[in-house]
């Protein structure tokens, strides 16, 4: 995998609202995070340093923590991934998801990082990627 596979991914994720992402980004970021061998903290680094707004850090905490809850991640980098969260995106995460309202057209993850809405239906466009025999990514 490239050096920046999911760091360039997902600085275009966070830079609109996450029901309205680029596909290729979601599908090129997912994959990166789940299959690749990426050291996470040079990518979130990498991620950080053109300064990003406090909106695109809670998309990003947001998309990072949706992304292992997705059963085809290792144990080992969900853990380290949900461990450093609160380093890399200090204080805009809510302790829990308790007391959010509960509603099925709510997002309680995404109301926890602060944001109205999350990735929504747009998630399906990675279901087809939870595993290592997965449709090959298309070329940009």
């Amino acid at each position: 995998m490239d050096r920046y596979a999911f760091s360039v991914p997902l600085g275009i994720l966070v830079q609109q609202p996450l029901n309205q992402v680029n596909e290729f980004a979601l599908v090129n970021a997912a994959t990166a995070f789940w299959y690749s061998d990426i050291d996470l903290e040079v990518e979130i680094r990498c991620f950080l340093e053109p300064g990003r707004s406090e909106l695109e850090l809670r998309r990003a905490g947001y998309l990072i923590e949706r992304l292992t809850r997705f059963p085809c991640l290792s144990d080992e980098r969900a853990v380290i991934a949900l461990a450093r969260l609160p380093c890399w995106f200090p204080h805009l995460r809510q302790e829990s998801e308790a007391g959010l309202p509960s509603s099925r057209r709510i997002d309680a993850l995404a109301m926890s990082w602060g944001l109205l809405k999350g990735l929504g239906l747009k998630a399906q466009v990675i279901l087809p990627y939870q595993t290592r025999h997965a449709p090959q990514i298309p070329p940009a």
